[in-house]
């Protein structure tokens, strides 16, 4: 008798999901796949961005998805993701408070996963110090000697005629600058380095494990007990890098002189009343785990993709020279002067955009925006992978063409790579920094080619990446 009740018990929550979960996309006027009973469309979100992708494609500018009990809405379309992000920004600031990021980011001591107040106040602070020129001026030396080094690697390469591991010295050069200019410490170029870079990778990918969207125990309410002791069984995946920066703070607080600013670090603890001094080492691990592996992927794609371009190479060398002359490095401030060299770098974030699904907000309230009704609760994911590569915007848009940005009307086109509104990418200037004097100064040094052909496959953990990230390439010195 038991056993019958508790079976017409679970059928009854099984329809009753299964109802909920494909009726209210019709009441909302919202298309969308069928939702499994409980799991919803979690079946479907092994590549999600390929997925969604392909249902945009069927469906368009938006639909909807269950994450298990969350109901989520793809935006696809960049005037519904402005009408969102930008016109209704206030209403959309917050992301979903899962037991992921607030595990990796210290009950929500960071940027990327904190609510409001945290987030507000965190973002002001590092956002003022980005712009203050006591801060920023730094930079050009800090950036200069990474150059150089990354200079002197290739050479080493060039004259024993050995091929350049582009991810070892490549990885090594942005986690570089990304810690000089946070911290102003660094890891060797050398072997030595060869631990710390691979606990750094651990931690990469433990946090995708611990923060995934799409995992069954965290979507489904009656399995997050489960989801929870799975967390707290085990060392928070990103504990290496917070005890990293812990010592670092240690330091900047013993030898700190509030009239001498070397760094951010030192810039927050001055920025930071005592109390909140824990949030430093979890807003700077935002930059480095995020920034620096974007960073590094971004690079990778730049090898593969140039590698069969030679054209595009001498064509961006020549201009290089033009501003550069002799000189071995670049300087960031003549950016303006290297458009086809930025058309590059804005191609390899577009076709190959690091995030392509950005972190999903939650709306406040009940709201309607351009036709679309949005109840309370409601997981926003904007594809920003579907939109860099829509033929409503782009002309061929799987081909790399860095000649697509460089027309009048550039700052028209839906490039994205960075996010919308006030909680877009707060180091995008960083980021862009790195990448530009990396790719670069590169380029103006050497041509490059491969004895393979190199695979366009990718993968897809924190960002996308290559699945082969074996990338060695032949030099020929400038």
């Amino acid at each position: 008798m038991l056993i019958s009740i508790v079976l017409y018990l679970l059928l009854g929550y099984i329809v009753w999901s299964f109802l909920e979960k494909n009726v209210i996309g019709i009441r909302n006027k919202v298309k969308g796949p069928l939702s499994l009973p409980i799991i919803g469309n979690l079946h479907q979100f092994a590549s999600p961005h390929f997925t969604f992708d392909q249902m945009a494609n069927q469906y368009g500018s938006v639909f909807r998805v269950w994450m298990g009990d969350f109901y989520a809405l793809i935006i696809n379309d960049i005037d519904l993701y402005k009408g969102i992000y930008v016109k209704n920004n206030k209403l959309f600031i917050n992301r979903p408070l899962s037991p992921g990021f607030q595990r990796i980011s210290g009950d929500f001591k960071n940027i990327i996963h904190s609510p409001n107040p945290v987030w507000g106040e965190n973002k002001d602070l590092v956002k003022h110090n980005f712009t203050n020129k006591a801060l920023v001026g730094p930079t050009k030396p800090i950036f200069e000697k990474h150059m150089k080094i990354l200079v002197d690697k290739m050479d080493e390469a060039y004259d024993q005629s050995k091929l350049f591991d582009t991810k070892y010295y490549i990885e090594r050069c942005h986690m570089n600058m990304v810690l000089d200019f946070f911290t102003s410490s660094h890891v060797g170029y050398e072997h030595d380095s060869d631990e710390w870079v691979a606990k750094f990778n651990d931690s990469l990918i433990g946090v995708v494990e611990d923060a995934r969207y799409g995992d069954i125990l965290s979507s489904v309410g009656f399995l997050s007990p489960l989801y929870k002791r799975k967390l707290a069984g085990k060392r928070p995946s990103n504990q290496n890098i917070i005890d990293y920066l812990d010592v670092e703070l240690k330091k900047h607080k013993e030898t700190y002189n509030p009239e001498l600013k070397r760094d951010i670090m030192d810039a927050l603890i001055t920025s930071f009343d005592e109390s909140k001094h824990d949030r430093i080492n979890y807003i700077i691990h935002d930059f480095f785990l995020a920034g620096v592996e974007s960073q590094v992927c971004c690079c990778e794609w730049f090898f593969i993709y140039l590698s069969t371009r030679p054209e595009i190479q001498n064509k961006a060398y020549e201009e290089l020279k033009s501003v550069f002359g002799d000189s071995k490095v670049v300087d960031y401030s003549m950016k303006n002067k290297t458009p086809y060299v930025n058309s590059i770098i804005k191609e390899l974030l577009r076709i190959k955009t690091p995030l392509p699904l950005s972190i999903p907000r939650i709306a406040e309230e009940d709201v309607t925006i351009n036709g679309i009704f949005i109840p309370a609760h409601t997981l926003i994911i904007p594809n920003m992978y579907h939109i860099h590569r829509n033929e409503k915007y782009w002309s061929k848009p799987t081909e790399f063409d860095p000649e697509r940005f460089m027309v009048e009307n550039e700052t028209s086109l839906p490039y994205i790579p960075y996010g919308l509104g006030e909680r877009g990418c707060i180091g995008l200037n960083i980021a862009n920094s790195c990448l530009y004097h990396v790719i670069a100064t590169v380029l103006l040094n050497y041509s490059f080619s491969s004895k393979t052909l190199l695979s366009l496959e990718e993968q897809s953990d924190l960002v996308i990446h290559p699945k082969n990230r074996s990338i060695n390439v032949i030099l020929k010195k400038r």
